[in-house]
């Protein structure tokens, strides 16, 4: 089975360090949002190894849409 951990953020995820060191082979896919410091960020989801950071832009450019019940909060 493969595992991955999707997390949203609006500062730098430094927590993961701790989950990488406890299981290299779970994927994190780490989103943020206006507010994120995007290189830095991404600088440091980078290092961690079998991962990928979204930017705000990122998400927007991939053309998903939010489920009718949530679309007036996006």
């Amino acid at each position: 089975m493969k595992t991955a951990l999707i997390t949203t953020t609006i500062r730098v995820p430094r927590v993961l360090e701790l989950y990488r060191s406890m299981a290299a082979d779970i994927m994190f896919i780490v989103t943020g949002d206006r507010k994120t410091p995007h290189d830095e960020t991404r600088a440091f989801i980078e290092a961690l190894g079998n991962s990928r950071y979204y930017s705000d832009t990122e998400q927007e450019r991939l053309g998903y849409e939010c489920s009718e019940i949530i679309k007036d909060d996006c």
